[in-house]
This record gives structure tokens, C-alpha cells and sequence, in this order.
């Protein structure tokens, strides 16, 4: 990990990135690395160094604990993934597909399909994020709602039309954000209390929390955004604080899509039980089902014209992505389907998984080579191709370190 190790910490001390927790591991422990690179913060009066126990939000790198959490009520009889989610979801089951806007007026199409979990945990169930779907854009530009208003239910958050009929294609969405309330309900408790029980505790992870501020220790340790100097052309600014207001400061309930906070070596014990499938988690078969394809023949055509479009902003930016190899859903990332012989890319295997975070965080699972690791960053905004590289290239030194031991 040496050459990596020089780059990061180059790329911080120029500030091309302010700071970063890098940590992995290969399958039953063979081979671990955890450590910290830059500042913490760069707010003035706060240049504390990025250590390892430093505390991130997670944004979408949450998805992959409620998955779990899903797949738990799932393994106990309380759901199927291919039950109907409108019984403990009516407000999911009472949407329409928005066909288009006319004369600045929506034209809904009634939905012919129910809405399963299995869809709303592969981005398959029609739900989109706004920023993904121009058609919903038009649609809240028309209805007079801000595009990035602040989120503080998932009900009155994300309570907008459908984009497609149900399993007919695929954008990222709001469907693990729904999963998350649908996990509540059925659990009869709160998100937070459900993955405190049931995800953290198993795992000795005692800094997770959808909830910082209430818990000191955690909250003192809490990294803060930066952004890339937007005055610089060409993406080649420094690092700067990110100058906006606390995110998801206005959230009355956990969002189990984007809201968890936690830090990189804990994030790695939840990667590492689903890559050594010891059973604190999930069982055997059930965490298998995370690395299977999840989507019907035509969502998968639809996530492989994302990657063929080589995207360099939105959910497939993080990280390095060959276009020319096959993808689908799995339960909790996207999922390669066939080993990966490209010229950026030449060391993932047939099932690796991996999904990420608005602010550059990146994961990963592979269980067929054996390894998995996160890229704990706190820099805005996600596809930051400077940072994309320091992605790779720690990604890469990974999967040579494991082989190596």
C-alpha cells in the first residue's frame, strides 16, 4: 500500500482532496489496512487531522445497511421480496406513472403493477430522485416544489409519481428511502433503534447513528464537507469548506437511503461480515441473494445504457466503471456481471458489488477474489474526477495487497 499511500497523501497536502479514511480487508482477516490521511475539517479553527475513527456521513452509502436490514425481516417471514409493499406502504401505493407534462399540467398513467421490495431495493419500482429523471423535474418545476428541498419525512419528501411502470427500467431512486419506512412499520420501532439491535450491536459498532447530535462522542468527532474551488476552471480548484447549510439538519425521521453516520473502520466490520458470510448479519443463502441480478430483462437493459453512456456526474460516477462490461442490480450496489479485463480496470471478478456516497465515499465487496474496502471521503460533489482516480488507485493497491498475501 505504499505507492497509494504516497498519492493520498500528496493529493492532501495539495489539496486536491482535504482528507480521507482508507480501510480493508481480505476474507477472514488475512489482510487488513486501516488509515487516515489529511484534515478532518478545513472550517477555520477546526484543522483537526483525519484519523481513523473520524465520523462521515454516509449519504447513499447507507443503502447497503438497510438492504441488510430488509433482508433480515425478509429471512424471519415478515416480507418477501416480491410481496406487494402497498399493504404496510399505502402512500407508495396510491402513485400514479407520470407519462409526461402538457401545457404544464401532469398526464398520469394508472399503475398495472404492484410495487415489490425487491424492486424498491434494486431502483426498479418506477420511484426516482429528481436530479435522476428530467421528466420529474418538469413535473416538480410545474407543481411549484423546490428541486433539493429539505428532507423531513419520506413521505412528504418523496411522495412524488412514478417515472415507468414497475420492473419495465431502472433509475436510481427513493425506493431505499421507502424501504427504510417499510422496515419500520413492520418492526413496529424506528430505523435507528432497528439497526442499533440488529446491524450495529452484532458487530461491536458502537459510533453508528442516523442521529450525531444527540450523541456527543460521536458528534465530536464529525468530519466536515468540502467542495471543490468552483472559481478555478477545468476541475482543477483546491479543496475548500463546502459553504451550505447542515445537511439533513431538517430530517424528523431516519432516511434510510442517505442518512447514517459512522466511521470507515466500523462501515468495513458491516462489509466484512457480508464478504467472510459468518451469519452475524444475514445467512448464508440470504446474503448470497446479494450478489445475484435482481433486475427483469429490460431494468437491466436500462442500468447498462447508463454505464454505456460512460456517466461523469449522478449515481455511476464514484469510482472507475469500463463501459464495455456488463452490469445489473444486485441487493445493496450494482452488480459486475463477469470478470473485468478492461484497461482501467483489470482485477474485479464475476459478482463484485459496490455502491457509494454523494461526498466521493466509496465501497466495495468482492467475494470471489476475496476482499472488500471503503474510501471514506467528505468532498463534494460525488464524480469528482480527481478524486475518481485516488478511488481507483486505492481500489487497485487493495486487490494487489490481498493477492500479495
Amino acid at each position: 500500500m505504499d505507492s497509494v499511500e504516497k498519492t493520498i497523501e500528496a493529493a492532501c497536502a495539495d489539496r486536491t482532496i482535504p482528507g480521507a479514511v482508507l480501510a480493508a480487508a481480505s476474507k477472514n482477516g488475512d489482510f487488513t489496512y486501516t488509515k487516515g490521511f489529511g484534515l478532518r475539517s478545513m472550517q477555520e479553527g477546526e484543522a483537526a487531522a483525519c484519523s481513523p475513527d473520524t465520523i462521515m456521513l454516509l449519504f447513499s452509502g447507507t443503502k447497503i445497511v438497510t438492504t441488510i436490514a430488509a433482508l433480515q425481516l425478509v429471512e424471519k417471514g415478515r416480507i418477501s421480496l416480491d410481496s406487494d409493499v402497498g399493504d404496510i406502504l399505502p402512500e407508495v401505493a396510491q402513485l400514479q406513472v407520470l407519462k409526461e407534462e402538457k401545457d404544464g399540467k401532469p398526464v398520469y398513467e394508472k399503475r398495472n403493477a404492484p410495487i415489490t421490495l425487491r424492486q424498491l431495493l434494486s431502483h426498479s419500482s418506477g420511484l426516482a430522485y429528481p436530479r435522476e429523471s428530467p421528466l420529474l423535474k418538469e413535473y416538480l418545476e410545474s407543481q411549484g416544489i423546490p428541486l433539493m428541498a429539505p428532507t423531513k419525512t419520506v413521505v412528504d419528501g418523496f411522495n412524488f409519481p412514478l417515472v415507468f411502470q414497475p420492473g419495465t427500467s431502472w433509475v436510481y431512486s427513493t425506493g431505499i428511502d421507502w424501504a427504510g419506512l417499510l422496515i419500520a412499520r413492520i418492526a413496529k420501532t424506528d430505523l435507528e433503534s432497528y439497526c442499533q439491535e440488529h446491524i450495529f450491536k452484532p458487530l461491536g459498532i458502537s459510533d453508528a447513528t442516523f442521529w450525531p447530535d444527540r450523541r456527543q462522542e460521536v458528534k465530536a468527532r464529525l468530519a466536515s464537507m468540502s467542495v471543490r474551488d468552483p472559481k478555478v476552471p477545468g476541475g482543477e480548484g483546491k479543496a475548500i469548506p463546502f459553504p451550505q447549510m447542515k445537511v439533513h439538519g431538517v430530517a424528523e425521521e431516519e432516511l434510510g437511503g442517505q442518512g447514517l453516520y459512522t466511521s470507515a473502520p466500523s462501515y468495513l466490520k458491516i462489509l466484512r461480515s457480508i464478504l467472510d458470510d459468518d451469519e452475524k448479519l444475514l445467512s448464508k443463502s440470504t446474503s448470497a441473494l446479494m450478489f445475484e441480478p435482481q433486475l427483469s430483462a429490460e431494468s437491466q437493459k436500462a442500468i447498462q445504457a447508463v454505464y454505456k453512456s460512460e456517466p461523469k456526474g449522478g449515481p455511476c460516477a464514484i469510482g472507475t466503471f469500463p463501459p464495455n462490461v456488463s452490469y445489473d442490480f444486485g441487493l445493496g450496489g450494482v452488480l459486475t456481471t463477469q470478470d473485468v479485463n478492461e484497461k482501467d480496470v483489470t482485477w474485479r471478478k464475476k459478482g463484485y458489488l459496490n455502491w457509494s456516497g454523494a461526498p466521493n465515499f466509496f465501497w466495495f465487496i468482492d467475494r470471489t477474489a476475496g476482499v472488500c474496502g471503503v474510501f471514506g471521503a467528505q468532498f463534494m460533489f460525488g464524480g469528482d474526477v480527481r478524486t475518481k482516480k485516488l478511488i481507483t488507485e486505492f481500489e487497485k493497491a487493495v486487490f494487489e495487497g490481498a493477492s500479495a498475501k
